[in-house]
């Protein structure tokens, strides 16, 4: 009679090999192959060989109120020596792939990437030894209202309302006025409307492609006003009143700052009526 020795058999399933340590800190070729690591944002990626591009300027910064969502923008004179997505970034064990680039007049060019963790952003930024641009609010007290150009509107015609945003408070603010605008209408504005039982559908388009923007600054005691046309949101059908709700985007700068540095970003807004006959 034949007797069997069974044997355990290990497998091992092996993905792709990772750093034995903590990458030294610089800007790599990102590769297809090789050992990993992950990204800030959980990715795997694989490091090449580190790259000796110098940098000009670096610049990390929040782009959300609750500082938790950060930008690194990395610029230097003349080309990179790789596309920005063959390139990553890791400082104090932190890596970042990069997903956008750009060049003014193909002389000074820039590559960068959002990411979402503080101890990054602070990491990045001590290895360039700069400073992380944080939001901050910016204490200010505006009162909001929209005022219907008539008292009643007919069914077909235009419907223009004029925002007014006025500075209630002691301290000038800076917001942007634009930058939304290329399309069919401003979409720094926002509305819903209720006819009392129902929601009124919005019909119009929310695409748009950008547009010129300005800095405008409001002192103390003054009022910012725009007309804006309730039809760019709403086909109003039948008669009645309507409760309306108007926002308008506000992103806030320090008019000192001279890169435009968004330090807050909210809604003013404000209930208000309109009639249909």
């Amino acid at each position: 009679m034949r007797s069997f020795l069974w044997l355990p058999v290990l497998v091992l399933l092996c993905g792709s090999p990772s750093w034995a340590e903590t990458p030294a800190d610089g800007l790599y070729a990102r590769v297809e192959t090789g050992p990993a690591v992950k990204t800030v944002d959980g990715r795997e990626i694989h490091l090449g060989e580190k790259l000796g591009d110098t940098f000009s300027k670096a610049t990390v910064r929040s782009t959300s109120n609750d500082n938790e969502q950060y930008y690194l923008t990395l610029e230097k004179n003349g080309a990179f020596s790789k596309d920005y997505g063959a390139m990553a970034f890791c400082a104090s064990g932190y890596c970042v792939q990069f997903h956008g680039g750009g060049n003014s007049n193909n002389e000074v060019f820039t590559i960068s990437e959002q990411f979402r963790s503080p101890a990054a952003a602070e990491a990045f930024a001590a290895f360039f030894d700069v400073t992380v641009k944080k939001r901050a609010h910016p204490v200010y007290a505006l009162a909001t209202r929209f005022v219907p150009s008539k008292d009643a509107f007919s069914t077909e015609e235009a419907m223009p309302v004029t925002l007014e945003i006025k500075n209630a408070g002691n301290v000038p603010v800076t917001f942007q006025v634009g930058g939304q605008n290329r399309g069919e209408r401003d979409n720094q504005f926002g509305f819903t409307a209720y006819d009392g039982v129902t929601a009124v559908p919005d019909t119009g388009s929310p695409v748009n492609f950008g547009g010129l923007s300005v800095n405008q600054t409001l002192k103390p005691g003054e009022t910012f006003r725009k007309d804006i046309d309730l039809r760019k949101w709403f086909t109003f059908k039948k008669p009645g009143t309507y409760q309306m709700t108007g926002t308008y985007n506000l992103s806030f700068f320090n008019p000192e700052n001279k890169e435009w540095f968004v330090i807050w970003e909210d809604y003013a807004a404000a209930a208000f009526y309109v009639t249909v006959k």
